[in-house]
């Protein structure tokens, strides 16, 4: 059973807690996930849908959550955290994920155009904001969350998407920021670079089946860099450069090709949830 199947089966199961329990819960939950970012996902959702089976059993037998786990819950928490295996190269591989998708995000606009040039010094201090920026709130919303009193998870859950979008904002305001480290690759090294990062992120889609709206970025910028190739391949540059007028076809061509996309978005997302 793969992590976000045990977190499905942990959402539908703490719909058994009453009130009080279930916010006790949710609370501590916050804490391990917040803290545990580090851990092995499969071990750390396992460990909190147990403890979510064991609070449902002694609610059956009249006891609270708070009296069966403890009024202080937070050491025992780090005890289990502390015996999880780390998973050190799922991280890592998560974080160059994140690092792919935001540069992608930031940069490919700028790489489409043979001959563009890219602000690696901005690029830089885009990434230093947006990388440690989500763990950082996790882990400040996970320390307050066993503090608090009462059903707090909708504040908390905000509070975190509440500090993702002032992440995005700082970053989004940094493009008007210039430094001197501006380089302009060759056209060769972009297509290299471009046909690579495409037939990887292929794989990885394959592999991975990212959720959504991730999966809607990656295809962003896997568009992106097949742009950045046709700009670049002699057989398709010309194509790509050439100037079509359609005369009065052009809008009736245009409303056609995006109703045929939101058609393909529609049946994606229908066939993702199945």
């Amino acid at each position: 059973m793969k992590a976000d199947k045990i977190i499905a089966d942990n959402n539908q199961q703490r719909a058994k807690l009453s009130t009080g329990n279930k916010a006790y819960y949710e609370n501590l939950t916050l804490f391990m996930r917040g803290h545990g970012t580090l851990k092995n996902d499969m071990v750390l959702e396992s460990s909190l849908l147990e403890i979510l089976n064991d609070l449902i059993q002694a609610q059956r037998n009249g006891i609270s959550a708070r009296e069966y786990y403890g009024k202080t819950p937070q050491a025992q928490a780090q005890e289990l955290l502390a015996a999880m295996p780390n998973d050190i190269k799922g991280f890592i591989v998560f974080v160059f994920g994140l690092l792919f998708e935001l540069i992608g995000m930031f940069t490919l606009n700028d790489l489409v155009l043979p001959g563009s040039s890219l602000d690696v010094g901005r690029l830089l201090l885009q990434v230093a904001v947006m990388v440690p920026f989500p763990f950082m709130i996790l882990w400040c919303v996970g320390s307050a969350a066993l503090k608090a009193t009462g059903k707090l998870e909708a504040v908390f859950n905000g509070i975190i998407y509440g500090g993702i979008m002032l992440a995005l904002g700082i970053v989004m305001l940094l493009n008007l920021v210039h430094t001197s480290l501006i380089v302009r690759p060759a056209d060769h090294v972009v297509l290299l670079v471009a046909g690579s990062l495409l037939i990887g992120g292929l794989i990885w889609i394959s592999i991975q089946r990212p959720k959504l709206p991730f999966i809607f970025i990656t295809i962003y910028l896997m568009l992106q860099l097949l742009l950045a190739m046709l700009y670049r391949i002699p057989a398709t540059k010309n194509i790509m450069t050439a100037k079509l007028d359609l005369g009065v076809w052009t809008w009736p061509l245009v409303l056609l090709i995006g109703m045929l996309l939101v058609c393909l978005v529609g049946l994606f997302i229908w066939k993702h949830k199945k």
